[in-house]
């Protein structure tokens, strides 16, 4: 039997039905996305294509008003992520946007919050306590991912078969 000081801390500082929504959203689109085959293969191993599935839709995103309000809020709130600064330390800079498309540069922020909510990136020199912030880049990934369902039948179809297995 564990005693409470040798419980690990909950380190969580969000709301936690928000940081589930966001994350059991984020896991089944990442699983329907493979399904679909929107996925890469190296050595045995498959990952979600999120950047291909940002080409694909690219054109029906941009000409869809609700998909574009969801991509430039989480734009706006630009999601950081971690680096390394010339001390060694960890530190955070803003997500480049490179050769990405509008619409794989929003996929790739979507990620960059997962990254650093589930990969404890908010621990970088020091606790980030921006708690306020945080829920509103939730709350934008969330939208962002609601406007991604809508524009594929098969990611929905995918979607529906792990609600189905779920229940």
């Amino acid at each position: 039997m564990r005693s409470k000081e040798n419980e690990f801390p909950n380190l969580l500082l969000l709301p936690e039905p928000l940081a589930f929504e966001f994350f059991w959203k984020f896991a089944a689109f990442e699983c329907a996305l493979k399904r679909a085959k929107f996925r890469t293969v190296s050595n045995d191993t498959v990952t979600a294509n999120w950047d291909k599935f940002g080409s694909d839709y690219e054109a029906v995103a941009l000409q869809t008003p609700s998909f574009r309000r969801a991509m430039e809020a989480l734009v706006q709130l630009n999601p950081l992520c971690q680096t390394v600064n010339e001390e060694d330390e960890l530190d955070w800079r803003p997500v480049r946007r490179g050769n990405d498309n509008e619409v794989q540069f929003a996929l790739r922020l979507l990620r960059t919050i997962r990254n650093n909510l589930f990969h404890g990136g908010k621990y970088a020199r020091r606790p980030m306590k921006e708690v306020a912030r945080d829920e509103r880049l939730l709350s934008a990934g969330i939208d962002v991912l609601h406007e991604c369902y809508r524009l594929d039948k098969q990611i929905q179809s995918h979607i529906q078969d792990i609600v189905q297995l779920a229940a």
